[in-house]
């Protein structure tokens, strides 16, 4: 089987030239996830070409234009669509580039050939669909988020323009779906065609590396998106309520809320805030934690449709972790997580207050039973042959 994953996947190479180099803000989150999947399907013996156009911000970008070389790193063909600042001229020109791209690769992988397509971005999922449509070659929509519904922009599909609504009919042609949340099926999928839902992939490899030595500080930790909708005033606040000198909030992250961070910083010297940096720091630092936070508000609608990836992350890192109860969190998941009570200021509180009274060999124990679920059920070979199967039978 040959797979051409349609998405913003770029190489470790080309991540650390723009990250590095240019000082441009990455999502290193999605791209730690595109990279677990293509490692998952090479492994299950799968061709992976990538079609790619590059995730850059058009505020950061340092260039107007850019083609980059095709290369092959780690196994995975990388084609690049060329950068053009972001224009509409752009936005018509990613259409029609991904459009033939896709057409000609499935004319020439008719027979063994599945596109699998990152639905997020609309003139790239309206490319890859009809041009994968019109090649005859098998097609999965990879729901990473609800289209609509990603960060703070969230919109109705009637309060969608033309792009938008036209975007959220195209994606009913694939031939199937890989959802994060069960909720998307009744919105994407009104032909009910095949799928899977599948909330995240780890490294298989996560469960032989070394343990990692926990700080002399009892660290509670956050990584992630900074924006205020995802609980993290609250969580500010509640752990400024704290009476523990032997405690510090870590947060890693990008966003608006940096802003309003900094200052709580200034006011509790507790707060460390270490901005935007690499996984491999990240996952180091969650391991070296006490205990893992994702203070997520539950009553935003995208919330039906979103698992946050970082909760996997968190869970096989073998620390534990604490979180609200979000919709799409399947209750399978609650037996290897603490939950907060309320979503308000004391309630985060009191939570936070009750996990840092329990013994240390209880919190090591739940991280650890968390961290060998994951493992099983969750690893990214096993994620990708779940993709395998599907498009098996399509």
């Amino acid at each position: 089987m040959k797979v051409l994953l349609v998405s913003s996947s770029i190489s470790n190479r080309q991540l650390d030239y723009l990250y590095a180099e240019k000082q441009i803000p990455m999502g290193f989150a999605i791209q730690k996830y595109y990279k677990l999947m293509e490692g998952g399907l090479i492994d299950n013996g799968v061709n992976v070409d990538v079609l790619s156009n590059l995730p850059i911000p058009s505020l950061y970008a340092p260039f107007k234009y850019k083609k980059i070389k095709s290369e092959t790193v780690d196994g995975v063909s990388y084609h690049y669509v060329p950068y053009i600042k972001r224009t509409a001229i752009y936005h018509t020109f990613l259409l029609l580039y991904v459009f033939f791209y896709v057409f000609f690769w499935g004319i020439k992988n008719r027979k063994d050939g599945v596109v699998l397509c990152d639905v997020l971005i609309p003139c790239r999922c309206i490319g890859t669909i009809w041009g994968a449509w019109l090649a005859g070659v098998r097609r999965i929509g990879w729901v990473t988020d609800m289209p609509g519904m990603v960060g703070e922009n969230h919109k109705k599909y009637e309060e969608m323009g033309l792009l938008g609504k036209l975007h959220m009919k195209s994606i009913a042609y694939f031939s199937g779906f890989v959802y994060i949340s069960e909720l998307s099926d009744a919105i994407l999928n009104p032909q009910k065609k095949p799928y899977i839902v599948m909330e995240g992939l780890v490294d298989p490899m996560m469960g032989e590396k070394s343990p990692i030595q926990k700080n002399n500080t009892r660290d509670i930790l956050y990584a992630g998106g900074l924006v205020e909708m995802y609980g993290l005033d609250y969580l500010c606040q509640a752990f400024m309520k704290l009476p523990y000198d032997d405690i510090r909030l870590v947060i890693y992250g990008h966003g608006p809320f940096s802003v309003k961070l900094e200052e709580y910083a200034k006011i509790d010297s507790r707060i460390d805030f270490r901005g935007q940096a690499k996984n491999d720091e990240i996952v180091h630092a969650e391991q070296a934690a006490m205990l893992l936070v994702n203070p997520r508000f539950t009553g935003a609608d995208y919330t039906l449709y979103s698992f946050p990836s970082k909760n996997i992350e968190y869970m096989v890192s073998g620390t534990p972790m604490v979180t609200t109860r979000l919709e799409a969190i399947p209750e399978d998941y609650y037996s290897y997580m603490y939950s907060f009570d309320e979503e308000t200021i004391d309630g985060y509180y009191d939570t936070l207050n009750e996990l840092l009274k329990k013994d240390k060999s209880e919190l090591e124990c739940l991280g650890a039973e968390a961290q060998q679920y994951i493992l099983k059920y969750k690893n990214a070979n096993v994620q990708a042959r779940r993709v395998i199967d599907l498009a098996n039978i399509l």
